[in-house]
């Protein structure tokens, strides 16, 4: 399978979003201090190899 570089850059686009969405939903529903105010958290998408 071989991806043109305007597919490329909308599957990038994409998975982007969806760390960001991650990255918010975590943010809303922390308990933890360092998380809610400070924003001291990450979030990132593996494959099943890791």
């Amino acid at each position: 399978m071989s991806l043109n570089p305007i597919e490329i850059e909308m599957m990038r686009n994409a998975l982007t979003s969806v760390c960001d969405e991650m990255y918010v939903a975590i943010m809303r529903s922390a308990y933890s201090t360092n998380i809610k105010e400070r924003k001291d958290h990450s979030t990132a998408i593996f494959d099943a190899r890791g």
